[in-house]
């Protein structure tokens, strides 16, 4: 795991000269009309938001779901390539959100439910849309640069055994 994690660091350090600044915090909403927001810097995602619905033949259940990312550590998802998929969960809840940016400002994708609980249980494929808010989307010209804290070091380090 931590030799792909550290691959994927150097092809993604290799092509970053293309990439614009995403950092920033992302707000929108789902295909459900619920609400979506996640932080990205230094082209990691930190922490998503997003609310859920799931409706199965006997039962409705939906809340919130909430995951935060550690920064320095080797789980972060990246977002790469103007693509970010995370998988997350806890308790009764899984999810997948995947997408794109569009541009510096836009993002789209899906996300994919899966609830099971004692008392209901079932799936749900959303899409959604967002934003990204302040004075983050005001600098989107931004040039990319290797990850903040990740030198060439750091990316031999974890290459070699």
């Amino acid at each position: 795991m931590a030799w792909t994690l550290a691959a994927s660091l150097a092809l993604w350090a290799l092509s970053a000269g293309a990439e614009p600044n995403l950092d920033g915090l992302w707000q929108g909403t789902t295909s459900q009309g619920q609400e979506i927001s996640f932080r990205i810097a230094a082209g990691a995602m930190l922490s998503i938001q997003i609310d859920w619905v799931i409706q199965a033949d006997t039962c409705e259940a939906g809340g919130t779901a909430r995951s935060s990312f550690c920064a320095n550590c080797a789980q972060v998802p990246l977002v790469s390539g103007g693509e970010l998929r995370v998988s997350a969960g806890s308790g009764d809840l899984s999810y997948t959100l995947s997408g794109e940016f569009l541009s510096p400002t836009e993002a789209a994708g899906t996300a994919e439910f899966t609830y099971a609980s004692s008392d209901c249980g079932g799936e749900a494929l959303v899409t959604w849309s967002a934003a990204r808010q302040g004075g983050e989307a005001a600098s989107a010209e931004g040039t990319a640069t290797l990850a903040k804290g990740v030198s060439w070091g750091v990316i031999k380090a974890l290459l070699l055994p």
